[in-house]
């Protein structure tokens, strides 16, 4: 009877909430990690992310399950009980979550063959901050009950790894060197082929960024599968380039094609983050589709060059190279110009992780009297 009640509720919300959902068990889900109120480095940007955040769970919600982590003192901002954001999400989407960082996917659980915990200590972070962002995690999953197959001392941030869900992943090779006190070489290589079947390593020249350059950059930033064997890159210095091939040949064979993507990157910076407006490799792939980001459509982009026609061209070039269905999500300026991306704001949760998430957020409104409409 209560699950009865908790569904018949759900299809009462999809109706009412003025757009269409997707939020069934069984089905890969995309996490959302709200900023807090109270987090004094996002301040000057909180409204422009909570906004961010509702207009993303929307895109995804008709092709996807999604769902936006949050605290106690952040929901009413997604629910729509403010006066400075009056647009809401349904509350089968929402969940209540002290998470301490709103990149989620760089201290999320990860893995092909086996979902592992690794250890978040990201070089440039303070060593106290990491910890607190990694127990936050911690906490979230036991208070959930999501299971995982173990943890690891293993140092590896989300942003150091692009996989294509199914056999393949490209590492950055800083991962040896930020885990050489505790990890021999080999040990570390048998652990990611334990995780992640087959890995391409790679490394930029001179230990710089794609651009040969100084500039602090993500890899996850800089290329994305957008199917199981296409693989979209960013622009980058010709030797990168063929650093890149090299070692995608070397490990995958002939098997990865690259797809190389329309040159709009901008540099800019906030708080010691690269920005990546421009930068169309900051999606976000799941089973079924691709959510690519798209800058023309904020009168803040074109003042740096962005515009609808070459987002146009990217949405069809990443359509003709996949198999999945391509979403264009607009990316304000005021989001890409602090590093935030599709990808490096979202986790992908699967199977029972995924489907005991989903449940606690309907259990969670079926059994609060406060989040009934």
């Amino acid at each position: 009877m209560l699950l009865i009640c908790i569904f018949l509720s759900y299809s009462f919300l999809e109706i009412v909430s003025g757009f269409k959902f997707s939020n069934e068990l069984g089905k890969p889900l995309v996490v959302i990690s709200a900023p807090s109120f109270w987090d004094a480095y996002y301040k000057e940007k909180f409204f422009d992310l909570i906004n961010f955040d509702i207009d993303l769970a929307k895109a995804i919600a008709p092709t996807d399950n999604v769902l936006v982590l949050a605290d106690r003192n952040t929901l009413p901002y997604l629910q729509g009980r403010s006066h400075e954001i009056p647009k809401k999400l349904p509350d089968d989407m929402l969940l209540e979550a002290n998470i301490y960082d709103i990149f989620l996917r760089d201290f999320s659980p990860m893995g092909i063959r086996e979902v592992l915990k690794f250890h978040y200590a990201p070089d440039g972070m303070d060593a106290f901050a990491a910890r607190q962002i990694d127990k936050s995690m911690m906490r979230f999953l036991v208070q959930n009950e999501l299971r995982w197959s173990k943890n690891l001392t293993l140092a590896l941030s989300g942003s150091q790894v692009v996989d294509n869900g199914v056999d393949k992943a490209i590492i950055d090779k800083n991962v040896y060197k930020e885990n050489r006190a505790s990890w021999q070489e080999w040990a570390l290589t048998i652990q990611l082929m334990s995780s992640f079947k087959s890995i391409a390593l790679v490394e930029w020249l001179n230990e710089t960024g794609p651009l040969n350059d100084n500039i602090t950059t993500r890899l996850d930033d800089w290329m994305a599968f957008i199917d199981n064997d296409m693989l979209a890159i960013s622009p980058m210095t010709p030797e990168n380039q063929a650093i890149l091939e090299q070692s995608v040949k070397k490990s995958f064979k002939n098997q990865v094609k690259l797809v190389e993507m329309p040159d709009l990157f901008v540099t800019e910076a906030w708080n010691n983050r690269t920005g990546i407006c421009g930068l169309y490799t900051n999606l976000l792939m799941t089973n079924d589709n691709v959510y690519l980001p798209v800058f023309g459509n904020d009168p803040e982009n074109w003042l740096i060059g962005q515009s609808t026609m070459v987002d146009k061209m990217a949405v069809e070039m990443v359509q003709v190279n996949t198999r999945r269905n391509v979403v264009p999500v607009n990316m304000p300026r005021k989001i890409c110009q602090i590093g935030a991306g599709l990808r490096s704001l979202t986790w992908l949760a699967r199977g029972e992780m995924a489907d005991k998430l989903m449940t606690a957020a309907r259990l969670k409104k079926s059994a609060d009297p406060n989040l009934r409409h």
